[in-house]
């Protein structure tokens, strides 16, 4: 629920389809806006329990002007680097060309693996 809710706050109209228990005797889909399936999730007593998916219909929007390096952090770094389709590793090296402290890398690229689990 927590992660439908943080979308929600970044893609407040965004669609999604939440699935829990694929392939299982309970199997549950919801799909609607953020609100919707939030709505859905906290009526449902077991909500903690089960395996998860979770499909976003991210809204197009253009592409804005890169922001100077000095507003990112080296995780948020690395993460643009890799939404732009590069590995880990090479957004590391991209990070360290662009200026970021050696240690600050590391410790980002240890957060980015801890959290997405890579």
């Amino acid at each position: 629920m927590k992660l439908v809710g943080e979308i929600e706050a970044v893609w407040p109209e965004c669609r999604l389809c939440v699935c829990c228990d694929l392939t299982k005797k309970y199997e549950l889909m919801l799909r609607g806006s953020c609100n919707q399936v939030l709505t859905a999730l906290s009526e449902n007593p077991n909500v903690e329990k089960g395996e998860y998916c979770l499909v976003v219909e991210v809204p197009p929007c253009e592409k804005a002007a890169a922001p100077e390096r000095t507003e990112l952090t080296p995780e948020m770094f690395l993460l643009s680097r890799m939404m732009e389709g590069e590995e880990l590793d090479q957004a590391g090296d991209a990070a360290l060309e662009a200026g970021y402290p050696r240690n600050g890398v590391k410790r980002a690229k240890i957060a980015v693996k801890r959290r997405f689990d890579l």
